[in-house]
């Protein structure tokens, strides 16, 4: 059973993104979250595709990403690409990674999901991750999902 309270936050969320003034279809916004909410408390593998610090776009050289950011091997996202992930609380630049998913943040005009990895247990708020993932996702409409 979904928590009707929290749907109607994200359902919000995603009518401010969207500017989007009718009525809000919630089996959407349950799809949606539903799409990667099964590795949200699991111990996930991640290849870094993306250290911090590095730039993958040449067109832009001041752009740099502030956090270490990959991929889960063996999965496919709403993008047709693998799943995407960040990884917090890892300030050098690594190859790979083993930490807990404590959120997803979804894009909404892309139907793409981002995992949200981490170390030993450590936890972060819904404006954490909103702060901390700003550099990339002020690109896109998204929201955190977080149980």
């Amino acid at each position: 059973m979904y928590d009707k309270e929290k749907l109607k936050k994200i359902s919000l969320i995603c009518d401010l993104y969207t500017k989007n003034t009718t009525a809000i279809n919630e089996n959407k916004y349950i799809k949606l979250i539903n799409n990667n909410k099964e590795y949200l408390n699991q111990k996930v593998y991640a290849i870094i595709d993306r250290p911090i610090e590095s730039n993958p776009i040449k067109e832009h050289p001041e752009f740099k990403y502030e956090l270490n950011y990959g991929y889960i091997p063996n999965t496919l996202s709403g993008d047709g690409e693998e799943l995407d992930c960040y990884i917090l609380g890892v300030k050098d630049p690594i190859q790979d990674f083993t930490g807990k998913c404590i959120a997803i943040i979804h894009r909404i005009n892309e139907d793409d999901d981002k995992l949200i990895l981490v170390q030993n247990n450590k936890d972060y708020s819904i404006k954490e991750i909103e702060e901390l993932t700003y550099f990339s996702e002020k690109h896109h409409k998204s929201f955190v999902y977080k149980e």
